[in-house]
């Protein structure tokens, strides 16, 4: 199948086109830098340009006649601004629309467990949603814009909610590479909200459910992509440390004064796996350790 994949050199972009390219499709990746993007991503065709001007690009990807529009872009983070946030919602349109004008079939586009307003339990598809915010404000609408313009146009569409996604290529300033990073320094992390507990899922698992939602095609609807069970975030850095034999430094992690969790939320995972039988792949701990080897491989490099 032949797949325009927006955000091709993001975190999640990176994975999902590796994870495309193995299973046998044919990608093009929009990239604002294809020059960079084509070492990270070699066997994908890449078109430089921005979702800013879609028409410069319509060329390009009429020529590719794409049948499958994956819409991972999301500009600015970690910015969660207002501003950003509707910005995206245009930009997310103009990929739909440009997809569309090159006769695009299906859309997936990713979006977010932020959106839904619970923060406590399994949350289900169903579950209410958050408009109070403009993060999540946005990709509700974002959801509900692109689904309704793309029932007017006939082409099918597939929403994929992610939660804690994490892996290699990670922003340093994320939870687990700022972790691994604070314990390879030999310094005590720097927990916010130690007690609190989320759905990680790695990225790799994530890549693997856009693939199996693009080769599947499910009803049109919501589906959350998480690992179905939750993790406190003090554990997670349990087994960063552990795994690096500093134990030592996380001395006042269970601490009673931290309080109850802010955040105790996971996915149902239900939807997904009965549509397309989509299972993680990569466990907490074994994902942890893959990022820990690379992240010991670059700075052993960066240290010749």
């Amino acid at each position: 199948m032949r797949v325009f994949v927006t955000g091709a050199a993001g975190f999640v972009g990176q994975a999902a086109v590796r994870m495309l390219l193995e299973r046998g499709h044919e990608v093009l990746g929009l990239a604002r830098d294809a020059g960079a993007a084509r070492a990270l991503l070699p066997g994908a065709v890449l078109v430089q340009g921005s979702l800013e001007e879609p028409q410069a690009l319509l060329p390009a990807v009429a020529r590719f006649a794409p049948e499958t529009l994956l819409h991972l872009a999301w500009e600015g983070l970690p910015d969660y601004s207002e501003e950003t946030s509707q910005r995206n919602v245009g930009l997310g349109l103009a990929a739909c629309a440009l997809a569309r004008q090159a006769g695009v079939a299906h859309v997936i586009s990713s979006g977010s467990c932020w959106e839904y307003a619970a923060r406590t339990g399994m949350l289900a598809e169903d579950a209410p949603l958050r408009l109070d915010q403009p993060f999540p404000a946005a990709k509700n609408r974002l959801h509900a814009e692109a689904r309704a313009l793309a029932a007017a146009q006939g082409v099918g569409f597939t929403w994929l909610r992610l939660f804690f996604v994490y892996g290699p290529g990670q922003r340093p300033g994320s939870l687990l590479p700022s972790l691994i990073a604070a314990a390879l320094r030999g310094e005590a992390p720097a927990l916010r909200c130690p007690a609190n507990r989320n759905d990680f899922i790695h990225v790799d698992d994530v890549a693997l459910a856009f693939a199996l939602a693009l080769e599947k095609r499910p009803r049109d609807a919501a589906y959350n992509v998480g690992s179905g069970s939750p993790a406190r975030v003090a554990d997670v850095a349990r087994i960063v440390y552990a795994h690096l034999g500093r134990e030592h430094l996380l001395a006042g992690l269970d601490d009673p004064a931290a309080g109850a969790p802010a955040e105790d939320f996971w996915a149902d995972m239900t939807r997904l796996a009965d549509a397309v039988g989509f299972a993680p792949r990569v466990g907490l701990r074994e994902g942890i350790t893959r990022m820990i080897r690379r992240a010991r491989t670059r700075t052993e490099g960066e240290g010749r």
